[in-house]
């Protein structure tokens, strides 16, 4: 989820991450990640113990451009990796600033609310 969040603010332009769940595209579909607080590395470690396969990215947008040689996410990967030797609680902070957002200072005028 933090990784979608930088690479969309980096990238794309957008403030947006991965939610839990949420209604596909086609408007029919729900999608849900129950995994999504569940660090990778106790995921990875799992999927070896269980000898899962390895299916790799298959995000175009994501994984499929480069940036000086290295993929996109994993350069994301790399960065917050480095910032963590940095600031230790910062994967926490960035979950929790996904769930206190002040859309007033934001620059969305669609959300401004004057009256």
């Amino acid at each position: 989820m933090i990784e979608t969040l930088l690479l969309n603010a980096f990238f794309i332009g957008r403030l947006g991450a991965m939610a839990p769940k949420l209604r596909a595209d086609d408007g029919t579909n729900i999608i849900i990640r129950p995994l999504i607080y569940v660090l990778e590395s106790e995921i990875k470690q799992y999927s070896n113990l269980k000898k899962f396969p390895v299916v790799c990215c298959q995000c175009p947008l994501m994984c499929g451009e480069t940036v000086h040689g290295d993929y996109k996410r994993r350069r994301i990967k790399v960065l917050i990796r480095q910032l963590e030797a940095e600031i230790p609680e910062i994967r926490n902070s960035l979950l929790a600033s996904l769930k206190n957002i002040k859309t007033t200072h934001l620059l969305d005028t669609d959300l401004w609310k004057f009256e």
